[in-house]
């Protein structure tokens, strides 16, 4: 069953399983919290061009960008880095740029500039780097590593707090 989300202004797409029931759904008791949730980052840690509009990371395409913004499906990052997923025919796949935004310049993704891989971790190359298992854990709600799916992008409210329906 798939479900679409609107929580305080925050639009996403969550598949109901697992006893997940998506951030819209504990909005719908926990107004005030949702809407608290939905100011802070953890709302914004991964967004949909289709979903969060108007997705304003976005406005850092132009003519000189390496990859065209329609290719996007997901940006991660809201502070100093945006990275960009591509929706492939084996999912979810990094993008080989992403973008600094104090620098406000386009950077070559790889594990020097990636300040979140840890140190002398050489299991991945820099185009190499598996999103699921390095990074859907903290960037998704209800991720599965068997499946290779999430309940919903960002850190939910169940995320931290559970499946809701227990």
């Amino acid at each position: 069953l798939v479900v679409a989300v609107v929580a305080a202004g925050i639009t996403a797409v969550a598949e109901v399983k697992s006893g997940y029931s998506g951030s819209a759904r504990c909005a719908e008791c926990h107004k005030q919290q949702a809407v608290s949730w939905s100011e802070t980052l953890h709302s914004r840690f991964m967004r949909s061009p289709t979903n969060d509009v108007p997705l304003e990371e976005l406005q850092v395409f132009n003519a000189s960008s390496p990859f065209a913004a329609a290719k996007v499906a997901y940006v991660l990052g809201n502070m100093r880095k945006l990275v960009f997923l591509e929706k492939k025919a084996d999912g979810l796949v990094l993008m080989d740029h992403q973008y600094d935004i104090d620098g406000r310049s386009w950077e070559p993704f790889s594990k020097d500039l990636w300040d979140h891989r840890a140190e002398g971790d050489k299991t991945h190359s820099a185009k190499g780097i598996d999103w699921y298992e390095r990074c859907a854990g903290c960037h998704t709600t209800g991720y599965d590593r068997k499946t290779r799916t999430f309940v919903e992008p960002s850190i939910g409210c169940e995320h931290c707090h559970g499946p809701g329906s227990r």
